[in-house]
């Protein structure tokens, strides 16, 4: 039987994100391929395992933050936007105690992506 081609890319994904021990990836694609295969790699016999195309790697999509919209969160009050340069590198957001920056950080973390 054909491997399910999106399922094994998502298996291997799950592998690199996770880093694996290659002992045990051996494992999880023995399992994945069929009850033989993962026999023999108990076993500690020479297995065909699949194995992931380079050019199927997914790369991750860059992500930058335009604004934040806060309201009522914290200590933020009313709504309150801060404005970002959307860009590569870091980026600093520097303020007097008590202005909001730890909320705007929090907020961050707890968004939803707008729709936009």
């Amino acid at each position: 039987m054909a491997p399910d081609q999106p399922l094994l890319d998502q298996v291997f994904d799950r592998l690199a994100e996770d880093n694996v021990a290659d002992d045990v990836v051996d494992l999880v694609l023995g399992a994945y391929v069929g009850d033989e295969q993962l026999a023999a790699v108990l076993g500690g016999q020479p297995v065909d395992l699949p194995e992931r195309a380079p050019s199927t790697r997914r790369r991750p999509q860059p992500l930058y933050l335009e604004s934040i919209t806060v309201a009522g969160f914290r200590g933020v009050g009313p709504q309150q936007t801060l404005r970002l340069q959307p860009h590569a590198g870091l980026t600093l957001v520097i303020g007097r105690n008590g202005s909001g920056k730890s909320s705007y950080a929090e907020a961050v973390e707890l968004a939803q992506p707008s729709k936009s």
